[in-house]
């Protein structure tokens, strides 16, 4: 297979809109634009490889959905060229795809014949996606009487059951209950196992990070950066926040006596923030109070973070996202969650802010820490300062390890019998 599974050549789509719909008879009868055009992908160009996950992140609104609508054939492209390889299996918004009068087991042949697979094939795979998508007696109802929940668990189950060369996915996973948002990722896991090219669409960056080999991000119709999914999102991020990223010659760093605290420069991959407070300053500490850059997995650490502000901030956030090699968010906490709620801080404020946990046993390896200085609260904040992979440690162990993670646990064994005499 050397060509791509996705090729897509300067692709645009230009959608007319009318202020009210009498403006668009207008328009047909006396022949002159009642509408302004909106152009929802502009010169958009990209291939995937066979086999690669890609993860699409971008604003609502920003042309996401209609690329997969595109990619699956749904809508045809204004300008450009688009070229999909094998079977394609998309499930888009929700009440794309399914007739809301036919039955469950009516749908799925239904979808299974636009797919080419014949009604035989079709009713030897019915078994496994009504057990995959678990609607019970509902089976044979109207899909126009399904939850979200059913419906969407009911479309995933017949998309991923035709054997998909391509399966495209949209932000409807989130429609579903944990259960089955836990059984959709080793489901996709599966596929991606064998070898099946999936184009996802997600407001979870995590899940981005985690499922992902390759992140497009989308913003107002274009393509804004595009490849390793750790960057990509990180770049989208800084932008959610309304603040580009800042290179270490655009911080102004105080020049403080860090020995004294025994503190160093945070490491800097990419930096974000408005400038108000600087993070100078980052260490990791053992129980007695030592500095460490490696720790035997179980044992207490203190987290000690700097913070320099330049202007007066009202309500400082100071926090802390932990991550694995490959970028996955483990765990995350600030301040303000922990019921540590910071004073106003003044220009010339030095904040040193001791985080003191007792991690669980994590598996042996390199984890990183994301720090973070913010203005405001839970609910709405402002960034003054997030640093990506601002310290690495190291963790050592000898505990036997199969998994991420080990917790206290306690066994304790009830027997009977009950094999009567």
């Amino acid at each position: 297979m050397n060509s791509p599974a996705i090729l897509v050549e300067g692709l645009s789509k230009k959608y007319a809109l009318y202020a009210n719909p009498a403006d668009r008879l207008k328009e047909m009868v006396l022949r002159r634009p009642f509408h302004h055009e909106f152009w929802a992908l502009r010169d958009v160009s990209l291939q995937v490889p066979h086999g690669q996950t890609l993860g699409i992140v971008g604003e609502n609104g920003s042309g996401k959905s209609t690329l997969l609508k595109v990619l699956a054939g749904v809508l045809r492209p204004t300008l450009g060229q688009v070229r999909v390889s094998g079977r394609v299996a998309a499930l888009l918004e929700l009440g794309a795809g399914f007739n809301p009068e036919f039955t469950a087991r009516e749908n799925v042949l239904l979808n299974g014949a636009i797919m080419g697979l014949s009604e035989a094939e079709m009713k030897r795979r019915f078994d496994a996606i009504a057990e995959f998508a678990s609607v019970g007696e509902f089976i044979d109802e109207p899909v126009k009487t399904y939850s979200d929940g059913m419906y969407v668990r009911l479309a995933f189950a017949t998309a991923i059951n035709v054997d998909p060369d391509l399966l495209i996915v949209d932000e409807a996973l989130a429609v579903g209950d944990a259960y089955f948002q836990h059984r959709c990722m080793l489901r996709m896991a599966e596929l991606q196992a064998q070898g099946v090219t999936i184009v996802v669409v997600s407001h979870d960056v995590t899940a981005i990070k985690r499922l992902c080999q390759r992140a497009l991000w989308i913003d107002h119709g274009r393509v804004a950066d595009d490849g390793e999914p750790e960057r990509v999102v990180a770049r989208y991020l800084a932008a959610q926040f309304g603040q580009a990223e800042r290179s270490e010659q655009q911080v102004v760093a105080a020049q403080l006596a860090y020995s004294e605290d025994q503190l160093a420069r945070p490491n800097v991959d990419r930096r974000f923030g408005n400038g108000d407070a600087e993070i100078v300053g980052v260490g990791l500490f053992d129980a007695a109070a030592r500095p460490i850059g490696t720790l035997v997995h179980g044992q207490p650490v203190e987290l000690r973070v700097q913070v320099l502000y330049h202007r007066a901030v009202s309500k400082p956030m100071v926090g802390f996202v932990l991550r694995d090699r490959l970028g996955t968010d483990l765990a995350s906490t600030n301040t303000t969650l922990e019921g540590d709620v910071l004073p106003p801080a003044a220009a010339g404020d030095l904040f040193t802010v001791h985080f003191t946990c007792q991690p669980p046993v994590l598996h042996p390896g390199s984890y990183s820490f994301a720090l973070t200085a913010a203005d405001g609260d839970l609910e709405q904040y402002m960034m003054n300062d997030w640093i990506d992979n601002a310290l690495v440690l190291e963790i050592t162990g000898e505990v036997p390890m199969y998994t991420l993670m080990r917790f206290p646990i306690r066994c304790r064994l009830e027997r009977k019998s009950v094999v009567s005499a």
